[in-house]
């Protein structure tokens, strides 16, 4: 008995330093939302140097507005509202520099005409030019740009319905007629990678229908046919990262069923088995970033229903222990999209949430985690250190207390 009276203030010892970690990520996470008004019923945004003053700004879709609404960035943060652009339906941004000339371009998936659902919004010195339309074989729900082909051009690859059409660059911001492909049954989210290591562009759709589907890169702007990853879930947006740091890309999808799902890479273009998190109500999007300073991957889950996001810390060995919930718009948000960026140049990764509901986004800026969050990767180590400890000294019949 004396050896337990002994182990059990050592164990609360434990609980107290577990629980003063835990608040303190509460208190050093994202600061409260600070929301700017944008266009109606915003529903994807982008992050990049628009005006050329080395400053982080925000490019927002808005989708019935028929507008996409650039705000400038004070470098601090903050934000003021800067011009904004016709652009009919608009479902999905991406921010590249299509014509190699040192200023970041947009792209916009959009209802021009029949058959043409591409804006092109080449940047100049005093702002973007009037957009030219492009095909897409109807109206595109997301996007990726990159060098498919091999030639060191920007392409797009857009995806509609149940197809994705590569689009190829002319290498001067003009493209080409697109060639469309199989992917999928219902696709809602793209992302682009080389997952099997030849130095050729790969692709991941988030299937509604089908969870998810990799499509294999050829190199010349052409894909085999899509690898059905597994079934059951019901993926709006897919991220691609080293989760485990094993050199090989993982996938991470947002699900309908309230869960994110996890695949570890395999560093051939195929995945491991499926493990999933419950994060909240209807995840809508997710992003990759090490939100902690820890040197390891994290997740950010935009909840829409619940006007929050979910982070989901990582070990960097694929697991998630620790998910902590941040407000990200209020009660009457529907928290559309999350883009990670450091929007103040301090090194940390800030968040940009888009909300639908409330034609606005919200920016969440990070408290400052290179002296705060680590802290609890290291306390936690600390903690399993002492639980080990207590329990090699524990009385027989004592259940051994682990952490982590």
């Amino acid at each position: 008995m004396s050896r337990l009276t002994g182990v059990l203030p050592k164990l609360a010892f434990v609980l107290s330093l577990l629980f003063a970690a835990a608040g303190s990520v509460q208190a050093r996470g994202f600061l409260p939302p600070v929301k700017y008004p944008v266009g109606m019923h915003p529903v994807d945004a982008a992050v990049a140097d628009f005006n050329g003053d080395g400053k982080p700004d925000v490019a927002v879709a808005n989708n019935t507005g028929n507008s996409i609404s650039i705000l400038f960035g004070n470098g601090d943060g903050t934000f003021v509202t800067g011009r904004t652009y016709p652009c009919r339906d608009p479902q999905a941004l991406v921010a590249a520099d299509l014509n190699r000339d040192g200023k970041v371009d947009l792209v916009a998936a959009c209802q021009v005409r029949p058959g043409v659902g591409l804006l092109v919004f080449l940047n100049s010195s005093s702002g973007f030019l009037s957009p030219q339309g492009y095909g897409a074989y109807g109206l595109p729900s997301c996007l990726a740009v990159g060098d498919f082909d091999g030639d060191a051009i920007p392409d797009i690859v857009a995806a509609v319905g149940d197809a994705v059409s590569f689009v190829k660059g002319n290498g001067d911001g003009s493209f080409q007629p697109p060639q469309s492909f199989m992917a999928g049954v219902s696709i809602d989210g793209l992302a682009a990678a080389d997952l099997n290591k030849d130095g050729k562009l790969d692709l991941v759709a988030a299937d509604q229908l089908e969870g998810a589907d990799v499509l294999l890169g050829n190199g010349d702007g052409t894909f085999a046919a899509p690898a059905y990853i597994f079934d059951g879930s019901q993926p709006l947006s897919v991220a691609l990262g080293d989760l485990n740091r094993d050199g090989n890309l993982d996938l991470v999808l947002a699900d309908l069923k309230d869960t994110v799902t996890l695949c570890l890479g395999n560093g051939d273009g195929t995945f491991q088995a499926p493990v999933t998190y419950t994060v909240g109500k209807e995840p809508r999007s997710v992003s990759l970033g090490d939100f902690n300073g820890d040197g390891v991957l994290d997740v950010a889950v935009v909840l829409a229903r619940a006007g929050s996001i979910t982070v989901m810390f990582g070990r960097g060995d694929g697991t998630f222990p620790l998910l902590t919930q941040f407000p990200a718009g209020g009660p009457d948000a529907i928290c559309w999209r999350g883009v990670a960026a450091d929007l103040n140049h301090d090194r940390v990764l800030d968040l940009v949430v888009v909300d639908e509901n409330t034609a606005s986004i919200s920016i969440l800026m990070n408290s400052g985690s290179t002296d705060g969050w680590p802290s609890l990767s290291r306390s936690v180590r600390r903690l399993g250190m002492l639980s080990r400890h207590i329990s090699s000294r524990q009385s027989p019949g004592f259940a051994a207390f682990s952490v982590l």
